[in-house]
């Protein structure tokens, strides 16, 4: 117990009152029924000063729950902040393999055409080859015709008038000499008209095996062509099976998109932990608690004063 020359002021400031109607008024709060007297100059000084500490520790203690509600409320936004990044990252996320599977779609449409073009350049080449081995099938037919003709042509050129023709074959006389010459000169010109038939139809024989050597010729241009386009086309086939074969739409979670999202989140749970190690719902709690006890130590001197 505080000595007995001690204000009830002071009293309250220990937390304790003297037994005094002032000490009792500012300990105890409003009794029902007891009449307030006024105090001495003395004990009305130490209570004015009283509601001035009062009023500075309210407006510190305000100042303090204001700052635990600002901190939660930023924690508030924190967490609100943390669920959009979560979003944000797995619609990126989500982008991302959408763009890998596009990606993956290009290589598969390549591939699908590149192969197409295989068939097509397989069948190509086949038809070549049997055009050219027909083409050449056909020369070597009209080089043997050649050859035959010019055969039939020393044959013809060659051939020597036969005697026995110049003799009847009824009567066995031998013909009169103008009929004799009628018969070799019918001979000679029956054989220089099938020459001259040879000469055509050998002159249309190299003209046509000529057309057919450069026809091969241009056709075997486009048969190496079309290899060297199947070689070019079999190398792109097995590298875009190789990339559809590697092909991993899971490394889009490396991209620097996500790893800055990433970092974010990293930070937002970061300050989240920071705050919650606080206890602001207890400090908030026991900070209101404060405050309400100061504010009726402010009311109980107040009364007093006003008594």
């Amino acid at each position: 117990t505080p000595p007995n020359n001690q204000s009830p002021t002071k009293a309250l400031l220990f937390g304790r009152a003297l037994p005094t109607r002032v000490g009792m008024i500012l300990w105890a709060g409003q009794i029902e029924g007891l009449e307030l007297a006024k105090t001495d100059d003395q004990d009305t000084s130490e209570v004015e000063l009283l509601i001035k500490s009062l009023n500075e520790d309210i407006a510190i203690k305000q100042a303090e729950i204001d700052e635990i509600k600002a901190e939660s409320n930023q924690y508030s936004n924190l967490l609100q902040e943390g669920l959009k990044l979560e979003f944000d990252r797995n619609s990126e996320l989500q982008r991302m393999n959408e763009l890998a599977m596009s990606g993956r779609k290009e290589i598969e449409n390549k591939l699908n055409d590149s192969a197409n073009s295989l068939v097509d350049l397989k069948r190509r080449i086949n038809t070549c080859k049997a055009d050219i081995s027909q083409t050449q099938q056909r020369i070597e037919k009209s080089n043997k015709e050649f050859e035959d003709l010019k055969a039939e042509y020393e044959a013809l050129k060659n051939a020597k008038f036969d005697d026995s023709n110049l003799i009847c074959p009824c009567c066995g006389q031998t013909y009169p000499q103008d009929k004799q010459e009628e018969i070799k000169a019918k001979f000679n010109s029956d054989n220089e008209f099938k020459m001259h038939q040879i000469n055509l139809r050998a002159k249309d024989i190299t003209t046509v095996t000529g057309q057919l050597q450069y026809d091969v010729k241009a056709m075997t241009k486009v048969l190496d062509d079309k290899k060297a386009e199947l070689e070019q086309t079999e190398k792109l086939v097995a590298e875009l099976d190789k990339q559809l074969s590697n092909f991993k739409p899971s490394e889009v979670a490396d991209t620097p998109e996500l790893k800055a999202i990433d970092e974010k989140i990293a930070e937002n749970k970061k300050a989240v932990e920071e705050i919650k190690a606080h206890n602001n719902e207890n400090r908030l709690a026991k900070a209101n608690i404060e405050m309400a006890d100061l504010q009726n130590k402010l009311a109980d001197a107040n009364k007093v004063i006003g008594a």
